[in-house]
């Protein structure tokens, strides 16, 4: 595996956990507003649009990850 593919795996792996640990932490925090705080069409609309960009760069960036690996391997 060449040192250019390396440090691309790396940085996909990077940006999917923080992409996946945001939208976790969107989940969470939209749970406790909707216990605790506000109406619950409020917390729900939150959540969906605080989480949605997170889970599309999970999706995306995973993807491409998984793409870097399986076409390694084919190599």
């Amino acid at each position: 595996m060449t040192t250019e593919k390396q440090s691309k795996i790396k940085r996909y792996q990077r940006l999917t956990a923080v992409s996946g640990m945001a939208a976790l932490v969107a989940t969470f925090g939209s749970l406790l507003l909707f216990i605790g705080i506000f109406p619950p069409i409020v917390a729900y609309l939150g959540s969906t649009l605080i989480g949605l960009p997170f889970l599309y760069l999970t999706w995306r960036y995973n993807g491409k990850y998984s793409d870097l690996v399986f076409r390694d391997d084919m190599d």
